[in-house]
This record gives structure tokens, C-alpha cells and sequence, in this order.
């Protein structure tokens, strides 16, 4: 299964801002404030039962 997460970074509040796509169509859009990024992901992979699955990420410009 193809799993896509893009993120982009709002520096004017400090938020990080996810865009999950996946093959079956699933969809979901989440905004982290006072997170790294590294534990911005590591709470949206829990909360969407995505641990331990392979996920492309890739920045927005």
C-alpha cells in the first residue's frame, strides 16, 4: 500500500500542517503548534494506527 504524508511549515505561528493520502483513497488533515517535527509525526502515526508502516514524506514548499 502507497502511503503519502506532505507537510508544510507555518512560520508565521510556529504550526506544522499534514496532508495524508493513501491508494484506498483515505484522506486526513492535521495542524500540530509546539511540536519538531520529528515528534509532530511520531503523534500522527499513533493517532492514525500508522506505526511501523512504511509512509512517504515529502515538504511543500
Amino acid at each position: 500500500m502507497t502511503r503519502y504524508l506532505f507537510y508544510s511549515l507555518n512560520e508565521h505561528n510556529g504550526a506544522i500542517n499534514f496532508n495524508y493520502v493513501d491508494e484506498n483513497g483515505n484522506r486526513s488533515t492535521n495542524n500540530y503548534m509546539g511540536y519538531s517535527l520529528r515528534k509532530a509525526i511520531q503523534v500522527f502515526r499513533w493517532r492514525n494506527n500508522l506505526d511501523y508502516k512504511h509512509i512517504t514524506i515529502q515538504k511543500l514548499s
